[in-house]
């Protein structure tokens, strides 16, 4: 049968295709718009003819930038050396000369004009963090003098005593230079995002293991968003300080195999070997830590301990894929989607190496941020279905569970929900507070059902289910728990209010002249009187009883009168 669409949902949709169009249109017009480009100044770079110094011993002279001065560096200074042009490339020239782990001074003709110098405090060697932008003014007047850069290095780094050339031009276009990388600045920031969102949502949801690995799945994310950021030259425009960003870069290292092997544990049926790497992979974090306390005292920088950690880094990761992969191949086809995830990014990282061994430079790594993206989408659906999955059976358990213990016709509590809350309160009793027990009858629904047929007696217990609901108190718990009878517990009551309730619901019945009415019992039940709750029940009862002997004695009496 083909339903029959909603008129005006068509015309919604008619309406937005229309928007978006003359969005496109808008667009594309205004594109014809012709504007001067931010960086359109001329920019020198500074890489011939420089001669290189290490404690003030010449090594080379009429040297191309960049240079790397042989190890070991820490405690000499090496000095570059060269003519600065003849004619800067405008009147506001400043020079951009990069330093990375090192203290830097500059001097024009032996006079110095900018120096960065370590912290005053801290720890026992400074640290200077990656490379940083060093921005200096050169007046007008230094054009063919002699320019020098003095770099002392703080860090046994293999990377230690490269040194880029230097750039000259106006300091705005040396920014819009250095903001080439802002698509990396984007991304980290994305996956910073991301993460923070998939770590806090779950919080929410009970706890197991389809939780645990949506978190696991977002920090893992964070760290892969605090390297990418760490990795942008743009942060520094944000961010001055280059050792601040630098701790991301470090601490994302140490715990993203952390974060890893935990996310595989909690997304997909592994053997003992993967649970043995979980335990391994408490190193790395430990590491972060033992190699803290070595900066702190000066034994070893964070920098220094770069390449082991990364060797190590990269075994660990073959390994554990190795371990995936045998597992999969024994028949645990569900981690073939980690598997998947993974290849993509090792083909990224392959892409991009390729890129620069034939000397391709792209402003942003974007075949590795593809890779990235495209991974994280991989695991976050494999971690939402399960998500979605646990949910969904949560959902239909607590369904089957209402329906166990709700009658079908009232909609009320049924015979179940009632023996089971009798159990707990007289489990509980030292903690329970006095609680109200009203047993109630409706009469002769027998006779209803045998004159009027079962549905005249079926909209009698619908009717009383209603009026009753609106009679007790809101926190009241109502069961029912035979054919016509009722019970409900009503807390915190007193014995005096108790019994006036019961007569309120009396009078009501009997005032609406239906074709029923209704017996009403009560007790009060108090936990410090050490009765046991079953007796007050059976009180209760028998007061309906005595209620409705009652009411059928009156109803005699009114009809003999």
């Amino acid at each position: 049968m083909i339903s029959k669409q909603n008129p005006f949902k068509q015309i919604q949709y008619i309406v937005l295709f229309f928007v978006v169009l003359m969005f496109v249109f808008a667009l594309y017009m205004d594109s014809f718009l012709q504007v001067e480009p931010l960086n359109n100044e001329r920019t020198i770079t500074l890489d011939n003819t420089w001669d290189a110094y290490l404690d003030g011993t010449l090594l080379a002279s009429g040297v191309s930038l960049p240079y790397v001065f042989p190890k070991p560096l820490i405690g000499k200074e090496c000095t570059l050396t060269t003519i600065l042009p003849s004619v800067f490339p405008n009147d506001n020239t400043c020079i951009n000369v990069e330093s990375s782990m090192a203290a830097l001074d500059v001097f024009l003709d032996g006079e110095k004009i900018y120096s960065l110098k370590g912290p005053g405090k801290g720890w026992a060697r400074p640290v200077f963090g990656g490379n940083f932008a060093n921005f200096i003014r050169i007046p007008n007047s230094a054009q063919g003098k002699e320019l020098s850069l003095t770099y002392r290095f703080t860090s046994k780094t293999p990377f230690a005593g490269s040194v880029k050339a230097p750039i000259m031009g106006s300091k705005a276009s040396l920014i819009l230079l250095k903001h080439a990388q802002w698509p990396s600045l984007v991304f980290g920031y994305t996956l910073l995002f991301v993460g923070f969102i998939c770590i806090t949502v779950p919080l929410g949801i009970n706890r197991g293991k389809e939780r645990d690995s949506f978190i696991h799945f977002g920090w893992l994310q964070a760290s892969l968003g605090a390297w990418v950021f760490s990795q942008s030259s743009s942060k520094l425009l944000i961010i001055r300080n280059p050792a601040l960003p630098m701790n991301l870069s470090f601490i994302a290292l140490y715990l993203l195999p952390f974060f890893l092997v935990n996310y595989v544990c909690t997304s997909y049926t592994v053997g003992k070997s993967i649970k043995l790497m979980r335990k391994i992979s408490l190193v790395f974090p430990f590491a972060y830590v033992v190699g803290g306390l070595l900066q702190l005292f000066g034994i070893l920088q964070y920098t220094d301990l770069l390449v082991a950690s990364g060797l190590w880094l990269g075994i660990f990761l073959l390994v554990l894929l190795a371990m995936l992969f045998v597992n999969y191949l024994k028949g645990e086809t569900k981690l073939a989607s980690f598997l998947i995830a993974m290849a993509i990014l090792v083909f990224t990282v392959l892409a991009e190496e390729v890129l620069l061994i034939f000397n391709i430079k792209l402003d942003s790594p974007v075949l590795l941020h593809f890779g990235m993206s495209l991974s994280g989408a991989i695991l976050f659906w494999h971690s939402a279905k399960q998500l979605t999955d646990r949910t969904r059976s949560i959902l239909k358990e607590q369904v089957l569970l209402s329906m166990a213990y709700t009658d079908s016709l009232t909609g009320l509590n049924n015979r179940s929900a009632y023996d089971k809350r009798i159990e707990e309160i007289s489990s509980a009793s030292n903690k329970t507070e006095v609680l109200g027990v009203l047993v109630m009858d409706i009469n002769d629904l027998k006779v209803i059902n045998d004159t009027k047929g079962h549905k005249a007696g079926d909209t009698a217990l619908k009717d009383f289910t209603t009026c009753i609901l609106r009679l007790l108190p809101e926190k009241a718990e109502v069961f029912r728990i035979g054919g016509d009878e009722f019970v409900a517990f009503i807390p915190t009551i007193m014995d005096d209010h108790l019994e006036k309730l019961a007569n309120t619901i009396t009078e009501f019945f009997k005032a609406r002249e239906a074709v029923y009415t209704v017996a009403v019992g009560c007790a009060l039940y108090i936990p410090k009187k050490k009765e046991k709750f079953i007796n007050i029940i059976h009180y209760a009862d028998s007061s309906m009883y005595l209620c409705k002997a009652i009411m059928k004695q009156q109803r005699v009496v009114n009809l003999d009168s």
